[in-house]
C-alpha cells in the first residue's frame, strides 16, 4: 500500500508502484584518463587493463514520483498507439 504522489489516492495491497520521471537536466561528463578497468580476454591469461573514459553528454534525473498504474498510463501514454 502506498499513496500515489500524483492523484493522492491510497492503493490497495499488492499493487505495484510505478515511477515517473518528472524533471531532468542536461549533464556534461568530463574526459577521464585511465579510469575504466576491464578484464582483457584476448590474451592467453586474462589480465586487467585500464582505458580512458571518453566522457560526453547525457541527462540526469532531478525528480521522479511514485504513482499508481492508472496515473502511469495517463502520464506516459503508450508510444506504440496510433494517433490517427
Amino acid at each position: 500500500m502506498f499513496r500515489c504522489q500524483h492523484c493522492g489516492a491510497v492503493t490497495p495491497p499488492r499493487v505495484s508502484a510505478e515511477t515517473v520521471v518528472v524533471e531532468t537536466r542536461p549533464r556534461v561528463y568530463p574526459f577521464r584518463k585511465e579510469v575504466a578497468e576491464i578484464i582483457c580476454l584476448r590474451h592467453p591469461r586474462p589480465k586487467l587493463e585500464t582505458r580512458d573514459d571518453p566522457g560526453g553528454t547525457g541527462w540526469e534525473i532531478v525528480r521522479e514520483i511514485r504513482v499508481c498504474p492508472p496515473c502511469k498510463r495517463a502520464l506516459c501514454p503508450d508510444p506504440t498507439a496510433s494517433t490517427l
